[in-house]
């Protein structure tokens, strides 16, 4: 698909971003096109159309599925880390500019928490994916979600455990 109006003055809507988004995540599960490709595109739309400054979730999930398609690239994974920064950085101010957050809003947030925590983790970055894994336990005991604790506790654990030399982790 080509998406010759980027290079254009003209000004997308919203809904494309959101369009193009899902677009590529419906690539990801039917293994057509180049997912990774397409949604790297929609992220400009979505960075253009929105601009720096808007904490809009559509670029949060956009920068998400971009990340976690690009995680099991082993060249890719510096940019996935960049790209799960992002998303954490935008969940972050959309939470501060949202009078009552919803349980969707913490779930977000917990999911962004668990993705950059995982992209250290492989980065071999073990203090930073366990400082993260322990800010995705407290959102998620925030909605008290005990079954998905337990699975958090588990990968603390194993980034503590990679991090001693698999010796000793005081969560198992």
């Amino acid at each position: 698909m080509q998406l010759q109006w980027i290079e254009d003055s003209s000004e997308p809507p919203r809904a494309l971003g959101e369009l193009l988004a899902n677009c590529a995540y419906f690539m990801w599960e039917r293994r057509v096109g180049d997912p990774i490709s397409f949604a790297q595109k929609a992220l400009k739309v979505c960075d253009m159309i929105l601009g720096p400054s808007d904490p809009d979730p559509i670029r949060a999930a956009t920068a998400t599925i971009t990340g976690t398609w690009k995680l099991p690239v082993f060249s890719a994974r510096r940019e996935c880390l960049v790209l799960f920064q992002k998303a954490f950085d935008l969940r972050s101010r959309w939470l501060e500019t949202v009078l009552k957050p919803s349980k969707n809003d913490f779930l977000q947030l917990e999911n962004v928490y668990n993705n950059t925590g995982a992209a250290h983790l492989v980065l071999e970055e073990y203090d930073s994916a366990l400082s993260l894994f322990h800010g995705s336990l407290s959102a998620t005991d925030t909605l008290g979600y005990t079954a998905l604790i337990n699975v958090l506790f588990k990968a603390a654990s194993r980034s503590m455990l990679a991090r001693t030399g698999w010796r000793t982790c005081p969560y198992t």
